[in-house]
């Protein structure tokens, strides 16, 4: 529906059954299409947009180097959006509510909008009239009428206006500037208030039954046969056609808030603000008994639905919802407070597998080490997942249920978060159908969704052993280090590293000290930290460095090189300030780094980044007793930072003398370089050739290197390692982490 990773797909429309949104919204082409749409939607995966026409669905093929794969949610301008939200948990996004510029009207939000993104102009201008039209409708109480649904129906069509993600972002961004998502709680609510059988009545019972009261608990009493109506039943027969309006507009408006909440984090953690997570979780209890009426039509060889109660509809939309809006972190304490696991563990023994699919797709996001045993009570629902990616994978589209491979490997990846877990998974016979899925991989995301897999079950010996041992995975996974994405690259190196590169670089280690390290007294404090608290992290390292402290950090994500550099980072820090977050433990990067610094023995600092979270599980073990430092809060900050550069201490601190000596080193050094300094690009070249590097760097960028350049790039790399190496490959354009690294160790060689 939207880890990550994806972590958020597009799908293709079939251009030949497109709504026509130009058209009158009643003409009787375009609610023929509307009802194709509302018989076929359900069949979506839960992190699959809705598509506008009844036919099949199909994920767009990510284009490499050009969209990151992970989440479509990394998209310019989101993560500010994402920052901004005060729902959010962590340091940087609590503390930008105060930047919060004050409420604008529609009309003056619809105009700033248009101008930044010109391309949805129409899109947003549609999203402000269904705003309005609804909002007046709510006030009015006439929100079960044919122009209600007409709006939502319009706000569900403005979504695919334009089909590119940079698109539908910035109009769920605007959806979000309204007020969308509040407004979406307020008509349901209102709606459930007005009519207490919108979630229990089977208007499919309709021929056979009649409403004739709806008790106060919600329950509807149908005791009368339609044979014996009587002069009110009139009235009946009104309340009956406004009841079966409003299940219409409800539906239609979950059909639209799904497919906002899927693309935008800052939609997700908006609809938690007013308490939709409570309102869903209720909606779903009262729907649940709606399963057993859709077993019928399940096909009993593929197990696909073939149509949908309008009930077991409504609950599907509200799984995919709640899919969306769990995978969000600063949404789970609404989970855990409404007892959502109490309602959607049941669901996992239903017989209708599409809701039993997507309630465990649901709950991966919502296990830690206190609920691990009430989800996973035996190997079940981890068999079955892995049964449902087997399927996905022989099937031509590599989808089952509607279900696609990559989200289904991307359940089982945020399954295996919990150490727990990661042995079951991997005896559940999950590694061959993980070779399989990037042996066959339609694009990069699967190849994405696999790999991290991979590097998440490597953090279990046994299964590091495993992974190690098969040389299929090991050779896919070199594969990807070739990768245009990324994404890909930065994951597949991930998995390697874990699996053979961190014994093999420790061993390095222990048998190469060179002369530079055995004399080196003054090492730098490293800041390792999970992307969403980047700003407060900047902040943190800007403050250290004005107290003379030597700082490294990676700002740029320099993908596939950053485990390398990583671990020289790890090795030449004298302490680990690590940055303690949900997001934090999630993130196998950001559990590679933490426990090479904990093998290392390396002096530890955990920065408290989270309100909400308690460190637990491997993360939990690695922070233990350790002195922390609150910077949850940006009122606090200059005071715990005080506390922090305190606890440093010297450590990492530059002094006058080592300043004084670092100077002399370059007197010293001195000689070699003029004559490198005048090197011109044929100079340059011919070195090239000579270390066997010619054919890695890009010939046009060998053009404008000269001694000059290359003195400055190695310095480029003491002063900023992180921007170093992102320059390097993509300006040099080098091909592969091995390139990078060759690269760097010849200009070691080369200047010093």
């Amino acid at each position: 529906m939207g880890s990550g990773s994806s972590s958020e797909r597009q799908v293709t429309i079939d251009t030949t059954t497109v709504i026509d949104t130009k058209n009158n919204i009643g003409d009787q082409n375009h609610e023929k299409n509307m009802s194709k749409v509302e018989q076929t939607y359900d069949e979506l995966p839960l992190q699959t947009v809705e598509s506008e026409s009844g036919g099949d669905r199909v994920d767009v093929p990510l284009s490499s180097g050009n969209l990151n794969v992970k989440t479509v949610t990394n998209f310019q301008g989101l993560q500010k959006l994402r920052q901004e939200h005060e729902m959010s948990e962590t340091t940087d996004d609590r503390n930008s509510v105060t930047q919060l510029p004050q409420p604008s009207s529609p009309d003056s939000l619809l105009t700033s909008f248009s101008e930044k993104h010109p391309q949805v102009a129409s899109a947003l201008k549609k999203t402000c009239n269904c705003y309005h039209a609804l909002s007046g409708a709510l006030k009015e109480g006439n929100l079960s009428s044919k122009v209600a649904l007409t709006k939502v129906k319009g706000l569900f069509n403005v979504y695919f206006v334009d089909k590119t993600p940079n698109s539908k972002v910035a109009v769920a961004e605007f959806a979000v500037a309204l007020g969308i998502p509040k407004l979406s709680h307020e008509i349901i609510s209102d709606q459930r208030n007005m009519h207490k059988g919108l979630t229990t009545w089977d208007r499919e019972l309709e021929e056979t039954q009649k409403l004739v009261g709806i008790e106060e608990n919600g329950q509807e009493a149908m005791t009368a046969n339609t044979t014996d109506l009587n002069q009110d039943d009139t009235d009946e027969k009104c309340q009956m056609e406004a009841l079966k309006m409003s299940q219409d507009v409800i539906s239609q408006l979950l059909a639209a808030i799904l497919n906002f909440s899927d693309l935008c984090d800052s939609f997700s953690v908006a609809l938690d603000e007013p308490g939709m997570v409570q309102l869903l979780v209720d909606m779903t209890k009262e729907l649940q008994d709606s399963i057993a009426h859709n077993a019928k039509y399940v096909n009993p060889k593929t197990q696909q639905l073939s149509k949908y109660t309008v009930r077991g509809k409504i609950l599907s939309r509200i799984l995919g919802i709640l899919h969306n809006m769990s995978k969000r972190v600063p949404t789970r304490g609404s989970f855990a407070a409404c007892r959502a696991l109490d309602v959607l563990i049941p669901l996992l023994k239903e017989e209708v597998i599409l809701f039993s699919t997507k309630s465990l797709l649901i709950l991966a996001y919502l296990i830690d080490e206190e609920n691990n045993h009430l989800i996973i009570t035996d190997e079940g629902p981890i068999k079955f997942l892995i049964k449902l990616l087997v399927r996905a994978l022989s099937i031509e589209n590599h989808r089952h249920l509607g279900f696609s491979a990559a989200e289904l490997a991307e359940g089982l990846t945020q399954i295996a978060v919990n150490d727990n877990n990661k042995k079951t998974i991997a005896k559940c016979g999950v590694l061959p159908v993980l070779v399989t899925m990037l042996q066959t991989a339609k694009d990069d995301e699967e190849s994405l969704k696999a790999s991290e897999t991979l590097w998440t079950l490597a953090f279990d010996d046994e299964n590091r052993k495993e992974i190690t041992n098969n040389q299929a995975a090991i050779g896919e996974l070199e594969k990807l280090l070739s990768s245009e994405n990324s994404e890909v690259k930065k994951a597949a190196a991930g998995a390697l590293w874990e699996c053979q590169g961190k014994d093999k670089h420790k061993e390095a280690k222990q048998t190469t000290v060179t002369i530079q390290e055995a004399s080196e007294d003054c090492k730098h404090v490293m800041i390792s930290y999970q992307w969403d608290v980047q700003k407060s992290m900047i902040h943190v390292r800007n403050e250290l460095q004005s107290q003379g402290y030597k700082v490294w950090i990676d700002i740029e994500e320099m993908g596939g090189s950053t485990l390398e550099s990583m671990a020289r980072a790890v090795e030449n820090a004298s302490v680990v300030l690590m940055g303690v977050s949900q997001k934090y433990k999630e993130s196998p990067n950001c559990r590679s780094e933490a426990e090479y610094a904990f093998q290392l023995h390396k002096d530890i600092i955990p920065l408290m980044m989270d309100y909400r979270y308690k460190p637990n599980g491997w993360l939990g073990f690695i922070v233990g007793s350790k002195f922390w430092i609150d910077l949850r809060d940006r009122y606090k900050l200059d005071t715990n930072l005080d506390k922090l550069i305190k606890e440093l201490g010297n450590r990492g601190k530059i002094s006058v003398e080592e300043t004084i000596q670092a100077a002399s080193v370059d007197v010293v050094d001195a000689p070699p370089r003029p004559s490198i300094m005048y090197w011109k690009t044929k100079d340059v070249l011919e070195w090239l050739n000579a270390v066997g590097l010619k054919d890695c760097v890009d010939s046009e960028a060998v053009k404008r290197l000269n001694g000059r350049v290359l003195l400055r790039l190695q310095d480029l790399r003491k002063e900023s390692p992180e921007f170093f190496y992102t320059s390097i490959k993509t300006d040099l354009k080098l091909g592969s982490v091995f390139d990078v690294m060759a690269f760097t160790d010849e200009l070691d060689k080369l200047v010093g």
